[in-house]
């Protein structure tokens, strides 16, 4: 059994843009909990969307091959806050925000 969560802010901050914080938790004989998030930062002359894993989460990544299938479906799009917020919601993720 897995638990996912996710939170969005849309505000940009100084130090970093707009973005959707998610975690996944795992429980049974290997307990994972891994957190992520995906941030829209300024490249060149567009505003695109970056996956950041922090060290506690490479494990959860690893088990999130559907969440990586859909990202990969929509490869080179610019995603916008509410395109990923969608597909995560289609993934199970519960939206805390």
């Amino acid at each position: 059994m897995s638990t996912r969560e996710m939170f969005i802010d849309r505000e940009a901050l100084p130090w970093r843009g707009p973005c959707i914080f998610f975690e996944l938790y795992s429980d049974g004989p290997n307990v994972i909990h891994g957190e992520m998030c995906i941030e829209w930062e300024s490249v060149g002359h567009e505003i695109a969307p970056r996956l950041k894993v922090w060290n506690d989460g490479w494990a959860a990544l690893a088990i999130s091959d559907d969440l990586l299938k859909r990202l990969a479906a929509i490869n080179g799009k610019n995603a916008t806050i509410d395109d990923i917020a969608a597909l995560l919601t289609e993934c199970g993720f519960r939206d805390t925000t």
